[in-house]
């Protein structure tokens, strides 16, 4: 998380492993090959543990993604992902915080 705020940009990954298949949605479309991964869940997404004044929390970024650059599917495991081919069609707007102890 440290990078994506100095660098001012969430970086996309260099193999993805949904690449080349088709979306779960009606529209289908073929999921870019690299990209950055997104989760339509904190529950899902990829956590940060922090800790503050002796107390552990999680943080996480909340996006607002464009929508015409959204490759949405339903993950092996049942979980859904969204992939987005460029790091240009996401706004991080928040930081979600939650307690752990």
């Amino acid at each position: 998380m440290k990078n994506i705020i100095l660098e001012r940009e969430i970086k996309k990954g260099q193999a993805n492993a949904y690449g080349g298949l088709e979306t779960s949605t009606p529209r289908k479309r073929t999921i870019p090959l690299k990209g950055i991964y997104m989760s339509w869940s904190v529950n899902d997404c990829y956590l940060k543990e922090i800790e503050l004044d002796g107390k552990k929390y999680n943080i996480a970024f909340q996006c607002r993604v464009h929508p015409k650059f959204v490759f949405p599917f339903i993950s092996s495991c049942n979980k859904k992902w969204l992939v987005v081919p460029e790091s240009k069609y996401i706004r991080p707007y928040g930081i979600v915080v939650r307690g752990l102890n």
